[in-house]
């Protein structure tokens, strides 16, 4: 279990660190960029040559609307995306991944509430059974997710970023398992064990839910602190 959540820590951080530290470059100079164009918009009204005095064109989203009113966009991509169609199941099915990882923590709550405990042996149970029988499964999906999605033009954007969403809610998850597996073998009271796993069980069942619900509903869920910011950077502007 120790060397299982070591593992998937250090190549989440192989798969996350490169993306985040492109894509900050990247906002950050074309922020710049965008930022001196629109400071010559402002000052000068249009962009000109000093040597041919011929208007130089500003880059896309920079310029004139047809009432000849200036309009100026300094985001990198839009944040109105919709989801149609069967783009909102495939939205969802990456979800499975911290819901698979994260079922250990609910075993408190599913104890304490037989519906749910249930619920989750009816629908969840036999799709972990064969996820943990699987050697290194969590981290082929996590893989997929991350370097899969990524460059992919032909999927759905937003498809793409619930990829990379469900990936970071599951490296979240990797620090309680490595802190669990530090203390293992440890007779720890449950009264300390439990609120702890139970915690842990919220949060993420709370950020999993929230997602599918709004995936549901046609809309992009890009509401999480954080971790939706994150996503964006690692899916890009395209």
């Amino acid at each position: 279990m120790r060397r299982l959540s070591w593992l998937r820590f250090f190549c989440s951080t192989l798969a996350v660190l490169p993306f985040v530290h492109e894509q900050f470059a990247f906002a950050f100079t074309s922020g710049i960029e965008n930022r001196n164009l629109y400071l010559k918009r402002v000052h000068h009204g249009v962009i000109r040559d000093s040597g041919t005095s011929k208007v130089i064109p500003t880059r896309q989203g920079i310029g004139r609307s047809s009432d000849g009113s200036s309009k100026t966009k300094l985001s990198l991509w839009s944040r109105d995306e919709e989801i149609t169609g069967s783009d909102k199941i495939k939205a969802c099915v990456p979800y499975l991944l911290p819901l698979l990882d994260g079922e250990m923590f609910g075993k408190y709550i599913y104890e304490r509430v037989p519906p749910l405990g249930f619920l989750d042996s009816l629908f969840v149970g036999p799709l972990y059974d064969f996820y943990s029988q699987v050697p290194l499964l969590g981290l082929i999906l996590f893989l997929v997710l991350t370097l899969g999605t990524r460059g992919n033009t032909e999927m759905n954007r937003a498809v793409r970023f619930n990829a990379q969403q469900a990936a970071l809610i599951d490296v979240l998850l990797v620090f309680p398992e490595l802190i669990g597996s530090a203390f293992e073998g440890e007779d720890i009271p449950r009264y300390l064990v439990e609120p702890c796993m139970n915690f842990v069980w919220y949060t993420y069942m709370a950020m999993v839910l929230y997602s599918i619900y709004t995936n549901l509903q046609g809309k992009k869920p890009d509401q999480i602190p954080w971790i939706s910011g994150y996503a964006e950077l690692m899916v890009g502007p395209f």
